[in-house]
């Protein structure tokens, strides 16, 4: 269990969330540009994982600790520092952790580029990705003869009514595309770490069980097995660093991206769109 926790790993958390914080601060673009708003967004994100296990820590710290309280509060207390004693409820809140890291991460990224490419693409471009899937079927039933009637039927079943609903690698691979040239690092090895870290975030809505043909993929020493109808497998079990690295390195993959976008306007974060509680 406790391999999970160290003052070590968590000073690592949070001299990179300084570095993140001081990279965000000098970043050339105002806060109401996507680009930017990416930054801030993860920054949180990753602030929140590491707030989660200093929580976290700190129950197993007060176990330790002789402190004199009320009946009451020792109720709760008792529930709080359940976690070193009680291994279930330690790796329950380990996983629940680290699925909320990994999909807000996701969450946030696929929210940026959705808005970015919305911004960014002629109105050309986004017909060809809202009609991507219509297209497709349309030239497997072209040997068909439908009628108009039919093929409208076909056309409004297939076409996506916004781009948040196409495929996030569709959007991704549009921008790598036109903008292959200004991309300062490797873009295979960005996709290949993108599909990762898609399938492993889907993989946490079946409780970690994949569906699909096998996959493997290393990061950071660590192999991750995907083999269809079993659970994903870990070369080592993750300690908190290392689902902190792939968020981290997901946020500077993801800069890449947007870095590499010739674009001198503001590509406008949708304020008034989004829900502030």
């Amino acid at each position: 269990m406790r391999q999970n926790l160290s003052v070590k790993n968590m000073k690592y958390i949070l001299d990179k969330l300084n570095d993140l914080g001081n990279e965000i601060t000098i970043y050339p673009l105002k806060s109401e540009d996507l680009r930017k708003s990416y930054l801030e967004l993860s920054f949180s994100t990753l602030e929140l994982y590491y707030r989660q296990w200093c929580s976290i820590y700190s129950s197993i710290i007060i176990a330790d600790k002789e402190v004199e309280l009320t009946d009451e509060e020792r109720k709760i207390i008792e529930v709080f520092v359940a976690t070193k004693s009680d291994t279930t409820t330690f790796y329950s809140l380990r996983n629940s952790t680290n699925r909320n890291l990994l999909t807000e991460s996701w969450s946030i990224f696929e929210f940026c580029l959705t808005y970015v490419c919305e911004q960014l693409f002629t109105d050309e471009i986004i017909h060809s990705l809202l009609e991507y899937d219509y297209k497709e079927i349309e030239n497997i039933l072209n040997k068909y003869n439908l009628n108009q009637s039919d093929s409208n039927k076909v056309k409004k079943i297939f076409s996506r009514g916004h781009l948040t609903h196409v495929p996030v690698s569709r959007k991704y691979n549009k921008i790598y595309s036109i903008y292959k040239n200004n991309h300062t690092g490797s873009i295979t090895d960005d996709k290949l770490f993108l599909e990762f870290y898609g399938k492993y975030r889907n993989c946490m809505h079946t409780n970690y069980i994949y569906h699909g043909k096998s996959k493997e993929y290393s990061f950071f020493g660590t192999t991750y097995w995907f083999n269809d109808g079993e659970a994903v497998a870990h070369s080592k079990e993750p300690d908190i660093t290392d689902m902190f690295n792939l968020a981290l390195h997901l946020k500077d993959v993801c800069k890449r991206l947007f870095d590499s976008i010739e674009y001198t306007d503001l590509l406008r974060y949708p304020e008034e769109q989004v829900f502030q509680p």
